[in-house]
């Protein structure tokens, strides 16, 4: 939903118990702001399925306790070959963790600078 609702695309995207790698191809939106969308749809997303970790925990606010750290990591890639890389790595991740390869239908394959929707619509 964030990405449609945005625009950004997701170039690769590893799942694993506590924590979670994205590639996201270059965009108008702060990457701390991604991140964000990112986490707030997911978390709806898993309470929608029950499976939110802090289903009926409640802030004073009204919000539910989210499970994310509150902050990230980004990194800013200024290269093909980075971004390449980097896609590798995430790829690769979860099989390094000892976990099975991941395939997500809402990652668009990395085909270099051109295949940034993010870039055309500049």
């Amino acid at each position: 939903m964030a990405m449609r609702r945005s625009g950004f695309v997701l170039h690769a995207c590893a799942i694993l118990p506590e924590h979670v790698h994205v590639v996201v191809g270059r965009h108008r939106i702060h990457g701390k702001q991604i991140m964000n969308q990112l986490k707030g749809e997911a978390s709806k997303a898993l309470a929608r399925a029950g499976l939110h970790p802090f289903q009926e925990v409640f802030l004073p606010r009204g919000c539910r306790h989210m499970p994310w750290a509150e902050k990230g990591w980004t990194v800013y890639l200024n290269s093909e070959e980075e971004v390449h890389r980097a896609v590798v790595y995430v790829q690769k991740n979860p099989t390094k963790e000892g976990l099975a390869a991941q395939k997500w239908g809402f990652v668009t394959p990395y085909r270099g600078w051109g295949s940034c929707a993010a870039l055309r619509r500049r």
